[in-house]
């Protein structure tokens, strides 16, 4: 009944709160890494790629415009000749990346899906472009961030002098940010991982630390019940003084249990 009594439970041991400050510790590092890490992550990679861009749509538009300067509009605004200076323009190594141009009246000129040449353009992004070349304004190559049928896409966008044609290099945001969900997931696994192993190496360091500490408990249990018989393990438990405060107990307990048995035997 008294053993019962004194048996520690389960959620109150201190095993389980080794185990549970090792994995809350752990999990908070995690956490706090890939937190830290994946939008720092992300505003680099979103910061590259739109400079690249910008830089890519620039140097397209330039081309052109020469091209339109020195041969004139009516030889290069073809399907054919656009498709020869304009097919190879996309963000490399992005399948949804590709290059379109538009009039200032907003007629599709160029456009790798060929159905969509001589339509009006359709994603309000560009049209607020024209509405800004309509009233007379020249917006400054940049990227722009718009959700067209339902996916977000990065688009950099060149409006020559004249302001007879807009350019525009398009991705879409999922592909952009493709290694951002790669370094999650990655990150989130090797975290798991981690706190699995660190898991077991707090079990293990956990029943190494109580198991001396359940040993103490029950002699000292024995010495309150005026059980004088000889320590359990002795010469192993007493011996802990060399290495940590759990042998200076269990000694103390010792001498203290042999000093009442002669104490008992001379009564």
């Amino acid at each position: 009944m008294k053993e019962q009594k004194n048996r520690v439970s389960f959620f109150h041991s201190i095993k389980i709160k080794i185990l549970l400050l090792v994995f809350g510790t752990v999990l908070a590092s995690v956490v706090i890494c890939i937190a830290t890490a994946v939008p720092l992550a992300r505003s680099s990679i979103t910061n590259l790629t739109e400079s690249y861009m910008e830089d890519m749509v620039y140097i397209a538009g330039e081309s052109l415009q020469r091209s339109v300067s020195t041969q004139g509009t009516d030889a290069v605004m073809t399907a054919q000749i656009l498709e020869g200076v304009l097919g190879g323009v996309k963000v490399k190594g992005m399948d949804s990346s590709y290059a379109y141009l538009v009039s200032s009246e907003g007629i599709m000129l160029y456009h790798p899906t060929a159905d969509k040449i001589g339509q009006l353009v359709e994603n309000d992004a560009v049209k607020g472009l024209l509405g800004e070349i309509g009233r007379g304004n020249r917006p400054q190559t940049d990227v722009i961030v718009y959700d067209y049928k339902g996916v977000t896409k990065y688009a950099s966008f060149y409006i020559d002098p004249d302001m007879s044609f807009i350019l525009v290099v398009t991705a879409d945001e999922k592909e952009i940010l493709h290694g951002v969900t790669s370094l999650t997931v990655n990150s989130s696994i090797g975290g798991l991982i981690v706190l699995l192993l660190c898991n077991i190496v707090g079990f293990i360091v956990a029943l190494k630390l109580v198991k001396p500490i359940e040993r103490t408990t029950r002699e000292a249990s024995r010495l309150a019940e005026l059980d004088f018989t000889e320590m359990e393990s002795k010469k192993s438990l007493v011996n802990r003084n060399r290495m940590d405060e759990t042998g200076v107990i269990n000694r103390a307990i010792s001498e203290l249990q042999q000093e009442l048995a002669l104490v008992a035997a001379n009564i």
